[in-house]
């Protein structure tokens, strides 16, 4: 058995569309997004360390074997937290591959399990043997690094034995392989997922939203005088600016949900557990990537209908509708807009508000920047003041006695930048 966690992927994926086909770039999306989401992991536990090392330094105490537990600490959990996150992103790609049961099944998901917790775990451990080595004190390294082991052992075992329980699962079932591959359902145009993949999966998606007592959001999304650009430019021009607009679409909807060429000019994104907020946030960074984008040298603009579960609705049937009017209110209200189903027009006194505007950027205030650290630095995900968007940080730490991490701050949206 190979080392690389592709060939055990390749493998997996080679069971269904019966057993014949090999497909090494879904494999290598899968390691793709396990890595990633290890090195968001690794960002997160750079943070955690810094503030570690700040409080410590508050109290007077960042020499000390306080210092060295605390990080130590902060590794152990990152271990058992990567074991969870390699297996949850695993067990979601096989599942999506339609992954059928034979002996070896087991053991390649924990050949892809160990290659991401290896023994060595020196990313990891390294932490706390760079901290001791810092204040000299080489007695504790092996402690440290134990707890760190302990850590990784523990998940370690604890995945290996919901794999076995997941093949478990598939032994049980019928052997049926899947009658096509995920090709079939794929837009040949587009390269989006078709409208059947859609009713199919949307109803599943509904469903788990429903059990699981979270949102469900659907954005039904019409290119803006599609018709006269196919009558003036041609079907070419036209199938041109079609793939275009996808494109930019799924790059906006990518990590956050799924995105199918609904018919005609007509693109829908659905996004799990997103609130309506969240959604109009995303349906705007479409709108604005649409609207600052050339496609095949023409400007092109559409309009965008919002809806959500439960609040829009409780039926399949219900929400797409919603959604699918709230599209053309956007249409109705002068077209390259974001409309929520139900929200009213703007008072024809008031004009046209051709788009939810981000407000100017402005320095942040000084409660805004410590709320900002405070909950970067505790893991969370922070947002912008202003719009909700998700803020880009990146980290600087000067070289200093001690170190202060600094944190840039960036929003897509309102352009705001600002160093906290």
């Amino acid at each position: 058995m190979g080392s690389d966690p592709i060939y055990s992927l390749s493998r997996i994926t080679a069971r269904f569309d019966n057993h014949q086909m090999l497909d090494k770039e879904i494999a290598r999306l899968a390691r793709d997004q396990i890595r990633l989401e290890i090195a968001e992991q690794n960002a997160q536990l750079r943070a955690e360390i810094g503030r570690i090392r700040a409080e410590m330094s508050a109290r007077g105490v960042l020499h000390s074997g306080m210092t060295l537990h605390k990080v130590a600490q902060a590794c152990a959990d990152a271990a058992r937290d990567r074991g969870q996150l390699t297996w949850k992103t695993l067990s979601r790609f096989v599942t999506t591959a339609g992954v059928l049961y034979d002996e070896e099944l087991g053991d390649d998901l924990k050949a892809v399990v160990d290659e991401f917790l290896p023994p060595t775990l020196e990313d990891l451990k390294g932490y706390p043997k760079q901290e001791a080595e810092y204040l000299n004190n080489q007695n504790a390294v092996a402690e440290l690094e134990r707890m760190v082991e302990d850590a990784r052992s523990s998940i370690l075992a604890k995945t290996k034995n919901e794999i076995d329980l997941f093949a478990i699962s598939l032994k049980t079932r019928p052997a049926v392989a899947p009658e096509r591959s995920e090709m079939a359902d794929r837009d040949s145009l587009t390269k989006l997922f078709t409208r059947g993949m859609f009713d199919n999966q949307f109803a599943k998606d509904l469903a788990e939203a429903a059990k699981s007592k979270r949102p469900l959001s659907l954005i039904f999304m019409d290119i803006d005088r599609f018709k006269a650009i196919n009558d003036a430019y041609g079907h070419q021009v036209g199938d041109a600016v079609l793939v275009g607009a996808a494109q930019c679409i799924e790059g906006v909807a990518a990590g956050k949900g799924s995105t199918y060429r609904y018919g005609g000019e007509e693109i829908v994104i659905v996004l799990p557990n997103h609130d309506v907020q969240e959604t109009i946030a995303v349906a705007e960074r479409a709108r604005r990537c649409l609207e600052s984008t050339r496609l095949n040298d023409l400007a092109v603009t559409a309009s965008f209908g919002v809806s959500t579960f439960p609040e829009h609705g409780r039926s399949a049937k219900e929400i797409i509708e919603a959604a699918d009017k709230a599209m053309y209110d956007a249409k109705n209200r002068g077209r390259n807009l974001v409309c929520v189903f139900g929200e009213p027009a703007p008072q024809s006194t008031k004009g046209r508000e051709p788009e939810r505007k981000a407000p100017t950027p402005e320095v942040l205030t000084e409660k805004q920047r410590n709320e900002l650290r405070e909950t970067y630095f505790r893991g969370g995900t922070i947002r912008c003041p202003r719009d909700g968007a998700i803020l880009t940080v990146s980290e600087s730490t000067p070289v200093a006695l001690v170190p202060i991490t600094t944190l840039l701050v960036m929003c897509k949206m309102c352009g705001l930048v600002e160093r906290i």
